[in-house]
């Protein structure tokens, strides 16, 4: 994470210049609480909400701004987790201080690092882009806000007034249980097979709504064993787990694995695999993606 300390007249002279950064930062000082993250996707809706119709890139110039000027670090999405920037400081006294407030930057203090959902430090130096290749978060421009996100991932709601419900009993939070387990690929496919995991839960949308050169390179993600989020499932029923967490990523590998109705297209790195099934791959890919590659199961 940067520590770089924030220059607050730099700060003000964003605010000033640039009507992307204005309308951000009169969003966060109108806030109650600080974040850890802000993503991409969910301030664009926010904004939208103000009357503000910038572009997605526009927020991620302005990210990438306010990571120079050492207020976190910006994140690229990648697979199933949401461009976001992550907060070094704390975003309420941000947005005032940029506005003109008499407000110090406080900063929050943490020991992880930015970390991607396997709890590994995000480094996305070692990926090497072919020349010519577009950035990849382009690829999923309206999918990040399709199904709460399009990537399988829930959206976290940004303000507690944002929903309204009310605890009507106490409840003992000893006794909430989430038990976590890694999982590889085969096994899970094995269950789908099996109907072991519920793809279709009354409370989700339907699954399959991600683009197909968008399917094409989670799987190529998982043949060159790039770690995935983690998936969530309700295991209440040991003989059929319900799907919490990981619907559009699941059912785009039961489309490849198992139903092998998805030809690999718009691959980034694996150009040999263009065009194919899951059958017609090389045997060292099946195991690579499918016996070699565990991810975190999160079962509640």
């Amino acid at each position: 994470m940067d520590s770089k300390t924030p220059d607050v007249d730099a700060l003000r002279q964003l605010y000033k210049d640039n009507p992307v950064a204005r309308a951000f930062f009169n969003h966060a000082a109108r806030r109650e609480r600080d974040q850890s993250e802000t993503k991409v996707d969910r301030i664009l809706v926010r904004l939208r909400a103000d009357g503000h119709n910038f572009r997605r890139r526009e927020i991620i110039d302005l990210f990438r701004k306010m990571q120079d000027q050492g207020l976190g670090q910006f994140v690229e999405g990648r697979h199933g987790w949401p461009s976001r920037f992550v907060w070094s400081t704390g975003l309420t006294s941000v947005g005032l201080a940029a506005i003109g407030e008499p407000q110090t930057i406080e900063h929050i203090s943490s020991e992880e690092g930015v970390v991607d959902g396997n709890h590994k430090e995000i480094d996305q130096s070692n990926i090497d882009r072919p020349t010519g290749t577009a950035d990849r978060t382009e690829d999923f421009e309206g999918e990040e806000l399709g199904e709460v996100g399009g990537t399988g991932l829930e959206e976290e709601l940004e303000d507690d007034a944002a929903i309204s419900f009310e605890i009507t009993e106490p409840f003992d939070p000893a006794r909430i249980r989430v038990d976590t387990k890694p999982m590889v690929i085969s096994l899970l496919m094995d269950r789908i097979r099996n109907k072991e995991i519920d793809l279709t839960p009354g409370f989700q949308r339907k699954g399959g709504i991600w683009s197909k050169k968008a399917k094409s390179q989670l799987i190529e993600s998982l043949l060159i064993r790039i770690p995935l989020p983690a998936f969530y499932m309700d295991g209440g029923d040991e003989s059929k787990w319900l799907v919490v967490d990981g619907l559009q990523r699941l059912s785009t590998l039961k489309s490849f694995v198992i139903d092998k109705t998805l030809v690999l297209d718009g691959l980034e790195f694996l150009n040999e695999c263009e065009g194919k099934k899951f059958d017609q791959l090389a045997r060292n890919l099946h195991i690579n993606g499918m016996r070699l590659l565990a991810v975190p199961l999160h079962l509640c």
